[in-house]
């Protein structure tokens, strides 16, 4: 059975797409899988961010920080706007 099919199957079913066991509601991994997934993804984007940091990138979207715009800053004008905008 071809991956793609095996886990349309799984989430039909309700089961994880990794083990098969029962998936939590509204996802498709069990909750090992789950925070698996998510300790993974939390040291990936730690470290992505501080690569972009050392190479004078956004730390959020990866464009190259202005130096006249962005003096200071880890994120660029757009990002730090967005970030206002949204009330943060």
């Amino acid at each position: 059975m071809g991956n793609k099919v095996y886990k349309d199957l799984h989430k039909s079913l309700g089961l994880c797409i990794n083990c098969s066991e029962k998936a939590l509601p509204n996802n498709v991994c069990c909750i090992k899988h789950k925070i698996t997934h998510n300790s993974f993804m939390v040291g990936y984007m730690r470290d992505l961010k501080k690569k972009r940091k050392q190479k004078g990138l956004c730390t959020d979207c990866g464009i190259f920080l202005d130096s006249d715009i962005d003096n200071g800053h880890v994120k660029c004008q757009n990002c730090r706007e967005e970030l206002y905008s949204i009330g943060v």
